[in-house]
Order: structure tokens, then sequence, then C-alpha cells
């Protein structure tokens, strides 16, 4: 297990601040940030709404990331401010036991938010795969067949 000291704990947890979209000082603290990784449930206009509310108050170069595991990444950029800055990073679950991490670029995501992403990711502890913005990414895309093929050991 990789386990951190309580020194790096108090400090780690020191940079954390608790926040909801009904504080209005959430726009403060987003609009100096360099990277948002959203994990709401599955819903495409949920993520479109927050990519537009965090549009408004972040800066230029941010990245917005979100953990999806079926929805196109460009059906999440379509219509934003900075399609060229949202970014896909499939965690998968239990994400503190799980390395793979899927980091899925639309065609108009830019190279600087893949290196990020990337560099993020790999921080983070987890092994990265770039993978293309296809239905399934990489592993459901392969995970599918197999499962199809188990299910007829079982009628």
């Amino acid at each position: 297990r990789k386990r951190m000291t309580n020194y790096q704990y108090n400090i780690n947890t020191s940079n954390v601040v608790g926040l909801t979209d009904d504080m209005e000082n959430w726009k403060k603290h987003f609009g100096s940030t360099d990277m948002i990784i959203e994990a709401v449930f599955e819903d495409l206009d949920l993520k479109r709404k927050i990519v537009a509310q965090c549009e408004d108050v972040t800066p230029d170069h941010c990245i917005f990331a979100t953990n999806t595991s079926a929805i196109p990444i460009a059906d999440i950029a379509q219509g934003a401010k900075r399609p060229e800055q949202i970014i896909g990073m499939h965690y998968f679950s239990p994400v503190p036991s799980m390395p793979l991490l899927e980091v899925i670029p639309h065609e108009g995501t830019s190279d600087m938010a893949k290196a990020a992403a990337l560099e993020v990711g790999t921080k983070q502890g987890k092994t990265c795969i770039e993978v293309k913005d296809v239905p399934g990414f990489y592993v459901n895309r392969c995970l599918g067949p197999f499962l199809v093929e188990v299910s007829l050991f079982f009628p």
C-alpha cells in the first residue's frame, strides 16, 4: 500500500477547501485554478452545465477534465467556450485501488490539455493510457465482448 506520512497528510489536507455550489466564495477559489476534475453522475446536460459554470469563473488556461465512462468527450465539449481545454479522465472504482486511468482527448483537445492530464494522472500514481474518444473508450470496449462470451456459459 502507498501510505503518506502524517506530515504529508497534513500538508495535503490543508490545501483542501470544502465548497458547495450555494456558497458564493466557490467562484473566488475557482478563479485561479489550473485544472478541474469533475465527477458527477452520467448526465450530459448536467456535465455541460458544470462546464459552462466553470468556464465563467476560471482562467482561460484552466483544463476541465470529466470523469465519464460512457459519454463522448466531444459531446461534453460541444458548445463550450474553450472546447480545446476539455478532456476525459476515466478513473476506475475503487479509485485508491485501481491503478489504471484512461485519458480521453476529443478531436479538438489541445496538446497542452493532454500533457497536463497525463502529468496529473502520473502524479496521482496512476498508470495512464491515452485512448480515443469512442464508445466505451478502451477498457469498457474490450470488456463488453468478454462479458457477452462469459454470459454464454451461464444460460
